[in-house]
């Protein structure tokens, strides 16, 4: 039960930065509050790795650890696709920009990217190292 009750933080967490993630112009306190939501998206996963790791749940451990690879990956496809297509339309370039809110949701709400990919690439390393079985 915790682990459902915890992967649905993580879920409405990302839903949360999806959708603040479209706000363009941010006033200070907004921006702030923004930041400290990116940051706060990681902790219900975070603690999903935690209670993995604990329980050797190789199985919740190989989940996340996609997550956080599909995460990465397509960010990174995503922003070099944005940054090639600047001969572009201004609509294909927003609709790039609206495909990276959605793949990096916490990255674009914060504002501060390194700090999301930065959460996104720990729980992958905790994820590899931790779910290597024991023979």
């Amino acid at each position: 039960m915790k682990i459902r009750r915890l992967a649905i933080a993580w879920a409405f967490l990302y839903g949360v930065t999806a959708a603040l993630g479209f706000v363009s112009q941010p006033d200070k306190v907004l921006s702030f509050c923004m930041m400290l939501l990116s940051v706060a998206f990681f902790v219900p996963g975070g603690w999903l790795v935690y209670e993995a790791v604990s329980r050797r749940d190789y199985r919740l451990l190989k989940i996340i650890r996609n997550v956080c690879l599909v995460s990465l990956i397509s960010t990174m496809v995503v922003l070099v696709v944005n940054f090639l297509s600047y001969e572009a339309s201004a609509a294909a370039g927003m609709v790039l920009y609206w495909l990276l809110i959605l793949v990096s949701a916490p990255m674009i709400c914060s504002q501060l990217w390194v700090i999301p990919l930065f959460g996104w690439a720990c729980m992958l390393m905790v994820c590899l190292e931790k779910g290597k079985k024991k023979k």
